[in-house]
């Protein structure tokens, strides 16, 4: 009967041990998934809350100096404050960490400000989550806005030829 009684224990232990080690990978599993869903629920509050383009004065551009400032594609391209000596306009951005590490949750600002005199024109602010996976190759991430008005187009507009 004592053989009979260890052998069934060691049945227990051999099923227990690989039973007991799915529960711990699906608890952390669990707990990965759960951290970035709270993040991706702050980012998206975040956003709903602080997020999106701010329009404080719309300025005109003669026709001239607007097809300036599109690049060899087309695409319409503002400088850097460092850059902006000549243009009437330039960009800012500032990144801002809401938290370092594993995710990583920040918030950036770009602003678009006259060169005359330095008023900021409109803002954009967008926050992102990136990477709180248990294992990856290619962190998953969250952002938002996602899709909106340009500020460029929000801030500036195209006035008539000269």
């Amino acid at each position: 009967m004592s053989g009979r009684m260890r052998g069934g224990a060691l049945a227990k232990l051999l099923i227990g041990i690989p039973v007991g080690l799915l529960v711990l990978l699906a608890l952390t599993l669990a707990f990965y998934e759960g951290r970035n869903a709270y993040w991706d629920w702050r980012v998206k509050q975040l956003c709903e809350k602080e997020g999106g383009i701010k329009v404080y004065e719309v300025i005109t551009l003669d026709a001239a100096t607007y097809d300036s400032m599109r690049d060899q594609f087309g695409a319409f391209s503002v400088p850097s404050k460092k850059y902006a000596l000549n243009a009437p306009i330039f960009q800012t951005s500032m990144q801002t960490e809401i938290r370092r590490w594993n995710p990583s949750v920040w918030q950036i600002e770009s602003s678009i400000q006259r060169t005359a005199d330095g008023k900021v024109l409109g803002t954009y602010t967008s926050f992102g989550r990136v990477g709180g996976d248990l294992v990856a190759l290619h962190p998953s991430s969250f952002g938002c806005p996602r899709q909106g008005p340009d500020l460029l187009q929000a801030t500036i507009k195209r006035g008539e030829t000269k």
